[in-house]
């Protein structure tokens, strides 16, 4: 009997195991149709965006502007609602042709410049300028000529860091308004026609050649003011004048190649016999 109840009792313990496992299997499916259908319907109520670190997302909901700018990650938008637009947080450099201006004192010169930009307020950027970087590109383009158009060629020539400092000034000031920073801003090279050169060549001539005539002239007042000095001594000792003259047959008497005739002077012979006057 105990066998026979055993046995009996055997067959419908797996039959209940199975049972268990066959209501967590559907109890699973169940979990996984529900998220999937949900991973399904997301895209069609959110618009899913993935910002770059260097990257922001300008929110606009019923084409206003909806919050600050959004990013870096994963963003979501509602789709026809919602609309956005991504803003490159890196500086970018802007390049100027070269082209002809012409400075204060009526001389043409070629020019190019560079700037270096970048967007600090993305909100204010693109509620203020529909193409900011062709915006910023004309923008530095004509502060670059109204610089050089206020300033004469010499200065562009001898105060240029004055001048790439006056041209960030003009720049950040329109520049701050529309969201945008000014890293750098600079006239990168200056060309000058052949014809002026050459005048530009023969002023820097006269010019050295006017500091030499300065300067030989300083030094003939500096030594005609000594030799009246020693003038003024020699009178005072008159037998200096012939140390002074034997210190000179001294420094000539080196060179033996040649036969220099020295004229004897009469003061010497006054000196002498004052001399012996007196002695």
């Amino acid at each position: 009997q105990a066998w026979t109840a055993s046995a009996r009792e055997e067959p419908y313990m797996p039959i209940a195991d199975s049972s268990e496992e066959t209501f967590l299997m559907s109890i699973l499916r169940t979990v996984f149709v529900v998220l999937a259908s949900l991973i399904a319907i997301i895209p069609i109520f959110w618009r899913v965006v993935y910002i770059q670190e260097y990257e922001r997302a300008v929110h606009f909901r019923l084409g206003k502007l909806h919050g600050r700018s959004k990013g870096p990650g994963l963003v979501f938008f509602l789709p026809f609602v919602d609309d956005f637009r991504i803003i490159d947080l890196r500086v970018f450099v802007i390049s100027l042709p070269t082209q002809e201006m012409v400075t204060k004192d009526s001389v043409t010169a070629t020019v190019d410049g560079v700037a270096m930009i970048r967007v600090c307020d993305p909100d204010l950027t693109v509620l203020q300028v529909k193409n900011f970087k062709k915006a910023i590109r004309l923008m530095v383009e004509t502060s670059l000529r109204s610089v050089v158009g206020s300033h004469e060629m010499d200065d562009l020539l001898t105060n240029r860091r004055k001048i790439n400092q006056s041209l960030r000034e003009i720049v950040e000031r329109t520049a701050n308004s529309w969201g945008l920073e000014v890293i750098h801003a600079e006239i990168k090279d200056l060309k000058l026609p052949l014809q002026m050169q050459r005048i530009m060549a023969i002023q820097a001539e006269s010019e050295r050649d006017r500091r030499a005539t300065v300067i030989t002239a300083v030094g003939e007042e500096q030594a005609s003011k000594l030799y009246s000095e020693s003038a003024k001594i020699l009178k005072e000792a008159p037998s200096s004048l012939h140390l002074s003259y034997l210190d000179a047959l001294q420094r000539i008497a080196g060179d033996k190649t040649q036969t220099v005739v020295m004229p004897f002077p009469v003061d010497y012979f006054k000196c002498s016999e004052s001399s012996t006057v007196q002695s």
